[in-house]
């Protein structure tokens, strides 16, 4: 099957394109958009006001302000500036896990290549109340894979749309992988349970998708996507094949604050 590939992140500062936002979660939007000081557009309105003198016809023209609700894109323009404003802004993947008591950036911003896969309701637990769960997932950069012998470097990411928990950044080196942490919490199992073989991340050389099939997602086309998301959990706990070579790389468990295409 055509794997997702990578693409680095590019066109995320001063382009005007037109998106399709396929995904927007818009309680965490508007969550952080009210704690960096509130998004509030103002709309300009002219009037004309025509009146009659003996002088002939007279025109005036008067400007009001208006107060009106910012849109999605105004939002999501306005989050981006303020996180670059105040550093909390990364716009490349992390390749590898930072060292313990290093600080994570708070959001990343990412151009990439993803492929989306759909777990069907009747694979999912009901008490998650989903009718289905989506699952974006980009591989690793082929030019991380090169690094020194036991670096572990490059990541793949998932997107969820779905939020499992209210946590913030976690790493773990644990033997449970972030694929493996998403497929506990979509059975409703402990989030880091791991029993037996870790067949959804070191134990298995299989791409991530082919390590899904037991879900019976429906795969999507590749596209490219622009995202910004929120790391919550992450591995040096997957392996898979490229190019003929194994190689174990980390996994990326991220919440999504939106997902577009263009």
């Amino acid at each position: 099957m055509r794997r997702p590939g990578y693409s680095s992140p590019a066109g995320t500062r001063g382009e005007a394109r037109l998106l399709d936002y396929l995904y927007v979660d818009k309680s965490r939007l508007d969550n952080y958009v009210e704690q960096l000081g509130g998004c509030k557009p103002d709309q300009t309105k002219k009037s004309k006001k025509v009146s009659l003198s003996l002088k002939g016809p007279a025109i005036e023209y008067s400007e009001e302000n208006q107060k009106r609700e910012a849109t999605t894109q105004e939002k999501i323009s306005f989050l981006i500036a303020k996180l670059r404003e105040h550093n909390m802004l990364a716009e490349k993947r992390l390749s590898e896990a930072p060292p313990w008591g290093t600080d994570v950036p708070q959001f990343f911003l990412e151009e990439t290549v993803a492929t989306p896969i759909t777990i069907p309701k009747d694979r999912l637990p009901p008490q998650l109340g989903l009718s289905a769960l989506k699952i974006w997932i980009s591989d690793p950069n082929p030019k991380d894979l090169n690094g020194p012998e036991w670096s572990f470097r490059g990541s793949f990411l998932y997107l969820t749309e779905l939020a499992f928990d209210n946590l913030v950044y976690q790493s773990v080196y644990s033997g449970c992988s972030a694929l493996k942490f998403i497929a506990n919490a979509a059975t409703g199992a402990p989030l880091l349970e791991r029993s037996g073989p870790e067949k959804l991340g070191r134990d298995s050389a299989d791409h991530p998708i082919d390590k899904l099939r037991e879900f019976a997602p429906t795969i999507g086309d590749a596209r490219r996507v622009q995202t910004l998301y929120r790391i919550r959990y992450m591995t040096n706990e997957q392996v898979y094949t490229f190019e003929g070579n194994e190689h174990r790389v980390h996994d990326i468990l991220g919440y999504p604050v939106f997902i577009a295409s263009h």
